[in-house]
């Protein structure tokens, strides 16, 4: 056999030695999904979604001003005339007005809101619950 035969051969094994090697990593991440999955009769249950609220923290001073339903809640400066973090229970419709959105951070119902475009320009965004 010439050096040309020899390649080939090895080549050709080394690809059905891959090939081999991730059939079996392949078949042992289906049995761990169906382990830590068990099939269940039951329906699926409903997601219940957990309503917090509005949660401000800021990170240097800024003018903020939040409203709920209509009333307003707070409105001041955080970190200098407020404490630096605020919170609002859950209503039907909540809104923040924020002088600066890159000295502060917006949580809604447990989940950090990232609003698009120039974040040092003033903004209002409005929750409204559906």
């Amino acid at each position: 056999m010439n050096n040309d035969t020899l390649l080939r051969v090895g080549g050709g094994v080394v690809v059905v030695l891959v090939a081999a090697v991730l059939l079996v990593q392949i078949g042992r991440s289906v049995d761990e999904d169906e382990a830590a999955d068990p099939p269940s009769d039951e329906a699926p249950a409903e997601e219940v979604v957990e309503r917090h609220g509005l949660t401000v923290r800021a990170t240097a001073p800024v003018r903020v001003r939040i409203e709920s339903d209509g009333v307003e809640q707070v409105s001041g400066v955080l970190c200098r005339d407020l404490e630096c973090s605020v919170s609002v229970d859950h209503a039907a419709e909540i809104a923040v007005e924020l002088a600066d959105l890159t000295r502060a951070g917006v949580i809604y119902n447990g989940s950090r809101v990232e609003p698009l475009g120039n974040l040092s320009e003033a903004r209002r965004l409005v929750f409204i619950d559906d």
